[in-house]
């Protein structure tokens, strides 16, 4: 996503193709103004993620044990993640 003064341009990482344009409102709110045709915008983070981030961004380590014990009702299987730290617990333990 690139932000320019007047709104923003989402274009394709690996060939730089443009997918949509955005543009600014004046109360600084970007919407989605034209994409193109055949795109499909989707983004998806796993269920892994997801629980992390409704438990306060806690520990996979504490997460999983937290579903093997079954201390939250109908919790799904969680995995630990190959990268397991986000980027708010990140900058939420930077001192």
């Amino acid at each position: 996503m690139i932000f320019k003064k007047h709104g923003y341009e989402i274009q394709r990482a690996n060939s730089s193709r443009l997918m949509a344009i955005g543009t600014r409102t004046c109360g600084n709110m970007y919407t989605l103004s034209d994409i193109s045709k055949g795109s499909c915008l989707l983004g998806k983070k796993s269920d892994d993620w997801l629980w992390n981030k409704r438990l306060g961004h806690i520990n996979f380590k504490n997460i999983v044990n937290i579903f093997s014990e079954r201390g939250v009702r109908d919790i799904p299987s969680i995995n630990k993640p190959s990268k397991d730290i986000c980027d708010s617990c990140q900058k939420g333990k930077q001192t």
